[in-house]
């Protein structure tokens, strides 16, 4: 025989396997067509029983190590506060006095939009004897404004906000009012100062009838501000009595006032 190369060798080992093989799987064929069927059968359950335990954990060795998922971290209450903050200060509002332009009129106080169909809320009390205003939102978007309805169990008064054809305006920002009280030390904040865009922070110390006390130590300037929750959820509107009382007009007050002017139907009704 002529000297074998290496590839040959290796094609003739393998195909000399091959062979062995083949005559082995005959063999064990043959041999089990002549034992007794009740070893036949208990040879294929054990063939059967090792493909299902050797096969899957072969397979899984092959297949590629999933990545471990990374942890997205919790959002911190700061970090919350600082949303609601920016998702409120869009619907401030300042009052001004009279349809004429702001520069020409008497900033009264702050208040906030309610309703994408023009409504705005405010303290009564910074509102005066007067029925047209201007509000001006924080961007410069400035509406006419007139006193619609006042609540004076609540010390609540509503402003209709007018576009430039003197109609209901629509498409106005308003705030999302919360579902349910705020829990005694629930973490707050609030909007307040000249422009509607002082923040203060605080806890709820106190509930009574329509009213929720807070630890923030709010000022006549406040009046008419937004409070609310870390989700941004409005509790409620800021106000200070004659006698200096510090107070939140709850959400429930303020949704109760809104229901009765739209129950009224009339944009001029402010009872007395």
């Amino acid at each position: 025989m002529e000297e074998l190369t290496k590839q040959q060798m290796v094609l003739l080992t393998l195909l000399v396997s091959f062979v062995a093989s083949i005559a082995t799987s005959v063999s064990v064929v043959s041999l089990l067509n002549e034992t007794p069927m009740t070893i036949t059968q208990t040879v294929n359950r054990i063939v059967e029983k090792t493909i299902e335990k050797v096969v899957p954990a072969q397979m899984a060795q092959m297949l590629p190590t999933p990545p471990t998922p990374k942890e997205v971290p919790a959002a911190s209450e700061s970090d919350s506060i600082i949303g609601a903050v920016e998702a409120n200060l869009l619907k401030m509002v300042t009052v001004w006095s009279g349809k004429t332009a702001v520069e020409e009129g008497v900033e009264h106080g702050i208040g906030f939009a309610v309703s994408s169909d023009g409504l705005a809320v405010t303290d009564k009390n910074i509102l005066g004897e007067g029925a047209d205003y201007s509000v001006v939102f924080p961007g410069g978007k400035t509406y006419k404004a007139v006193k619609a309805y006042t609540d004076e169990n609540s010390g609540i008064a509503i402003l209709q906000l007018r576009d430039d054809k003197d109609q209901n305006a629509t498409g106005t920002p308003s705030v999302s009012f919360a579902s349910s009280e705020p829990k005694l030390g629930s973490p707050v904040a609030a909007l307040g100062g000249k422009e509607g865009a002082t923040v203060y922070q605080g806890i709820v110390s106190e509930k009574t009838k329509g009213h929720i006390i807070t630890s923030i130590p709010f000022k006549q300037i406040d009046r008419g501000g937004i409070l609310f929750g870390t989700d941004g959820k409005v509790l409620g509107m800021n106000s200070v009595a004659m006698d200096e009382e510090k107070y939140t007009i709850s959400a429930a007050s303020i949704l109760s006032a809104i229901a009765n002017y739209r129950k009224d139907g009339t944009a001029q009704k402010t009872p007395q």
